[in-house]
């Protein structure tokens, strides 16, 4: 014992430079916490849970508010450098030589998961040697820190980190989901073949404005359509990876901080955090969630591929008529000017419509009016630095040809051409942004509307040099077998299927370059609120963050998958959500689930001996047929959430009243088709609902196997005959 207290004393010695005297290390609070916690811990593994839960609270006080639960196991020479904040979760491991900044947290991923796993599950991080957590860093859930590796401050890992791993701070890393075993059944002889992705696949979402929180119409479109995408390819075994960043060098930023008298770049860091709080709420964080303003490579992949551009002359520079207001003295760009679109005249800001989707520029919206001061704009001369988008034009529309996307984005496309491309302005005189990169042009800054395809490409690197597989973004960017799949809201129309496509054309035509073009750019309309747009300025919006702590993340994921705004645009209507959670989601899902264990459990216990020629027909049909309906709407090019979840409301609904027609005399076959069909429909609706599914899939298994059930394919069983159901369902939709 006297070694290990030398040995806490001398780490800090070593590693602070501020540490004079082992004098002064005694009055270091992380050591009055790790000392306490041992104690703690000694009398955890011996039962005595409530004293050891009693001296974990005294070393918090004492300590500063560093908090380790006494289930912890810590390892030798913790240091925890100005620990406030520090929060090590019950199952957590930590190795030795670990380093840990203040407002560090090793904890589970929610109450949901927690409930879900079971009794002597790992819920926490296990932490390896020599591992270095920056400043309010969060790693959550059963995963593992690999040797020597580096997570930088405010970052977010939800996923397993192999040895030496650096990730950016700010970053976020998002869990990998894996599949459990099955067991052949029957021939597949008249089953039809499911539609399958193959090769590997990038996902992309569009970058949000760090300009105010997230509410439900944010969620219902590309976060969540990329989210379930993911899930359901990985579920089919496809290497699938999906990145995202927030968008901080919108000129919506320093707007917004106007508004609230602060800084831009505060205020991107705060509305950033909002937004990836209220994604994890909802389980749609990707696997990487880029942060410009703290990663240096965004900026730098910008620039370098503007600069290629520049230089071989498909960049050009231009005076050019800009809105400029004399009152403000500023030119005005976008987030800066209100009035109508010039091509179908309703109301728009200064770059893009966001109801047909036409640029705005070179010639400028109609009626134009300063946001700040209501001033009708002058026209000045400014110079600006332009893409003349008629050069691609012809690759574009051989590339349009080669596509299928959303028939509104098809249109859109087709429209532009028709029309003749616009010469696009990539530049603006403006204070907050990337750099342009040349001499002369300081005080010009970058589009972000133009750059935004380098900032999917940033991402994907960052995600590479998190996951220790530096060459990721070559391999995926540069792979003529990538599946490049885009989810964007309509108004992002234009810089997704015209101005990007236009972009790695023309790098490709430099010098034989193999960047991969979009396959499927998949987009949504707008999502309202009883009948009305979400409207921050009338308060007429309810924030996900807000909802999601009170409401199931699975419960609101399945109702927007099933009033999705695909096509047009739909509504969320509270009573309509109510009816949704109680009488499918509660009542019916639930009810099914709950009878079928109970029957289950009454019978022996075990899934009887059965065939499935002895099942009930139409339980059989949907065991056969289910996977491959659900697999045809979610595979890109027919992607549909709310086919998927139409699919999965009508298998629950034939299946809850098969089993109550046998009135508590269900057959053993009954029973049997029953329980396979459960099994089926965890599989199939994890992408919309993982952690239901999860839960139901775990309840299956008698180990109690955690994680995402395995796709069907024909002629698979998932569950033999003999598996014990033996306790009683749980469900996670409670009664209202």
């Amino acid at each position: 014992m006297r070694g290990r207290l030398a040995e806490d004393i001398d780490v800090v010695l070593a590693k602070d430079p501020a540490a004079r005297s082992r004098a002064e290390v005694l009055l270091y609070p992380h050591l009055h916490a790790i000392w306490l916690h041992r104690i703690g811990h000694w009398l955890y593994r011996h039962g005595h849970r409530l004293l050891a839960r009693a001296v974990g609270q005294f070393g918090r006080l004492v300590s500063g508010g560093i908090e380790i639960h006494p289930g912890a196991r810590v390892g030798r020479r913790l240091f925890i450098d100005h620990g406030c904040g520090v929060v090590i979760g019950e199952t957590a491991v930590v190795g030795d030589d670990v380093m840990l900044y203040h407002g560090v947290t090793l904890g589970s991923v929610g109450w949901a998961a927690d409930r879900s796993a079971g009794s002597g599950t790992r819920r926490h991080p296990a932490v390896g040697d020599n591992v270095v957590l920056g400043a309010r860093a969060s790693v959550l859930g059963p995963v593992t820190i690999g040797d020597g590796a580096r997570v930088g401050a405010h970052a977010v890992v939800l996923t397993d980190l192999p040895a030496q791993a650096t990730v950016p701070a700010g970053a976020v890393v998002r869990r990998r989901h894996t599949t459990a075993a099955y067991f052949p059944v029957a021939p597949t002889e008249g089953l039809p073949d499911m539609s399958r992705t193959s090769g590997q696949v990038l996902i992309t979402c569009a970058p949000p404005n760090p300009n105010g929180d997230l509410h439900l119409g944010h969620l219902s479109g590309p976060f969540l359509g990329a989210d379930v995408l993911r899930r359901y390819l990985c579920a089919r075994g496809v290497t699938a990876h999906y990145v995202s960043y927030t968008d901080d060098e919108s000129c919506y930023v320093p707007r917004r901080a106007a508004e609230l008298g602060a800084g831009a770049k505060q205020t991107a860091h705060k509305f950033t955090r909002r937004i990836e709080q209220t994604l994890a709420l909802a389980d749609m964080l990707p696997d990487y969630y880029a942060h410009p303003h703290r990663e240096p490579r965004h900026a730098e992949t910008v620039q370098a591929h503007f600069l290629r551009l520049y230089r071989a002359g498909l960049i050009e520079e231009r005076v050019m008529a800009t809105p400029y207001c004399e009152h403000c003295q500023r030119y005005l760009y976008e987030a800066d000017l209100r009035g109508q679109c010039r091509f179908c005249g309703l109301a728009c800001d200064g770059t893009y419509c966001e109801d047909c989707g036409f640029p705005q520029d070179p010639q400028g919206i109609r009626n134009a009016r300063c946001i700040r001061c209501s001033a009708t704009p002058v026209s000045r001369p400014s110079s600006r630095l332009v893409l003349a988008l008629s050069g691609q034009a012809d690759a574009l529309r051989g590339l349009y040809q080669r596509r299928s996307w959303s028939p509104r984005i098809q249109k859109l496309c087709e429209e532009l051409l028709e029309l003749g491309l616009p010469d696009t302005p990539i530049s603006r005189i403006y204070d907050y942004g990337v750099a342009v990169p040349l001499a002369g042009w300081e005080g010009h800054v970058l589009d972000t509307w133009y750059s935004g395809i380098y900032g999917y490409m940033a991402a994907t690197e960052g995600l590479g040099v998190a996951l220790g597989d530096p060459g990721l973004a070559q391999n995926l960017w540069h792979d003529p077998e990538t599946t490049l799949v885009h989810f964007i809201g309509f108004d992002c129309g234009f810089s997704h299927a015209v101005l990007w496509p236009a972009l790695l054309e023309a790098e490709n035509g430099l010098d034989g370059s193999d960047l991969v073009q979009p396959r499927h750019i998949i987009s949504n309309e707008f999502y309202q609120l009883e009948g009305e747009k979400f409207s921050t300025s009338r308060g007429h919006a309810i924030w996900g963050s807000d909802f999601l702590r009170s409401n199931p993340a699975d419960a609101l994921r399945f109702h927007l998958c099933r009033t999705n705004p695909e096509r047009e645009p739909t509504n969320f209507f509270r009573a309509e959500y109510e009816q949704c959670y109680t009488r499918f989601l509660s009542d019916q899902l639930e009810g099914w689930a709950a009878t079928l264990f109970e029957r289950v459990r009454a019978g022996g216990g075990s899934i009887p001996e059965s065939t499935p020629s002895q099942w009930p027909g139409a339980v059989r049909e949907l065991i056969e047929r289910l996977p491959g309906r659900v697999a045809d709407a979610l595979e890109p090019a027919t992607f549909s959430l709310r086919r998927a979840a139409q699919e999965i409301e009508s298998a629950v609904a034939v299946a809850s009243n098969d089993l109550a027609r046998s009135h508590g005399d269900a057959a053993p076959e009954q029973l049997a088709a029953h329980a396979e069909l459960l099994a089926v429909l965890a599989a199939v609706a994890a992408p919309l609902i993982p952690t239901w599914s999860a839960r139901v899939w775990s309840q299956l298994q008698p180990s109690g196997t955690a994680g995402a059930p395995p796709w069907p394919e024909p002629g698979q069983r998932l569950l033999p005959a003999g598996t014990a159901l033996t306790a009683a369902y749980q469900p996670i939709f409670a009664g209202r």
